[in-house]
């Protein structure tokens, strides 16, 4: 193999391709497009999520001076409280009507008994219904929604002196 004659022949490649201006729109601008066009598209972070909220827990009581304490009334405040998410508290019948309807994307829902399994150390499970036709918006509902409701579990651990407590949380999304 001669390397004398493979970079005279990369060299007039080269040049021609440097005078083809067809091919440098196509090499430099092709590419850009298609990112900024997926950019748009799968945006990662979508703003301001509808989101629906049935809140049945109870409660539970705390040692004094706490008194009554909702583990969802807490974590319905922080949703409230994040740009993320656009809350709007619903019935429970009022579930499917609303995600038919596009008044909300999702819907969380807190069963009763939520703030006692918690307390008690057992799995509970919030379930999230989703309206479902677009896996972007979904996605940035579980994600964001994992990530606040394990925050504000978290604080109130480490707030009652359980640093390191794993909280025992399921966030089950159906469509």
């Amino acid at each position: 193999m001669d390397f004398r004659r493979v970079f005279t022949l990369a060299r007039r490649v080269f040049s021609q391709i440097v005078r083809d201006r067809r091919t440098l729109a196509l090499v430099f601008l092709a590419p850009i497009f298609v990112l900024a066009l997926g950019g748009i598209l799968f945006k990662a972070s979508p703003e301001n999520l509808a989101l629906g909220v049935v809140n049945d827990d109870e409660g539970i009581e705390a040692p004094a001076p706490i008194g009554h304490i909702s583990l969802a009334k807490l974590i319905v405040e922080e949703l409230e409280n994040d740009e993320t998410f656009g809350v709007t508290e619903l019935g429970r019948e009022g579930v499917d009507l609303a995600l038919k309807s596009g008044k909300v994307k999702g819907v969380v829902i807190f069963a009763p008994g939520f703030s006692r399994a918690v307390r008690e150390g057992g799995q509970t499970t919030v379930e999230l219904r989703l309206e479902g036709s677009n896996p972007s918006t979904a996605a940035g509902f579980v994600g964001n929604l994992s990530r606040l409701v394990m925050q504000r579990l978290v604080s109130l651990a480490e707030f009652s002196g359980h640093e390191g407590v794993v909280m025992p949380v399921v966030i089950e999304p159906s469509f």
